[in-house]
């Protein structure tokens, strides 16, 4: 599958019992240090999705991911931004992201700019 389009499939490798969740962020934590951006998204989907939840630290992944070049972290980071309600440039900051997505490779990203520019 296309990594520039896959923000739908994001947690895929990260099982859902919570036996498992521990060994699972521990396999991507070793790749997130060996530079592998694409565990930076998986774990940082993990922290947001499974117990234990850590939202921070799992935004903060995402965030590095995107400026890395994920496409699908940067789409991630625009869902999320569009959604903050504690910041009055949400909407500034999810665009932002949108474009980078969009500028990385993100099919859905870039359908989703046409829509909001009247395009489609």
């Amino acid at each position: 599958m296309n990594q520039a389009n896959t923000a739908g499939t994001a947690s895929r490798v990260v099982p859902k019992g919570t036996g498992e969740v521990a060994a699972a962020r521990e396999r991507l934590a070793r790749a997130v240090r060996a530079g592998d951006r694409h565990a930076m998204l998986e774990l940082g989907v993990s922290l947001l999705r499974c117990e234990p939840a850590a939202p921070d630290a799992g935004v903060g992944l995402l965030k590095v991911a995107a400026s890395r070049g994920e496409a699908a972290a940067s789409h991630l980071c625009a869902v999320i931004a569009a959604q903050d309600t504690q910041s009055d440039r949400n909407w500034d900051i999810a665009l932002d992201y949108l474009a980078l997505a969009a500028e990385q490779g993100s099919e859905t990203s870039q359908r989703e700019l046409l829509l909001l520019a009247g395009a489609v």
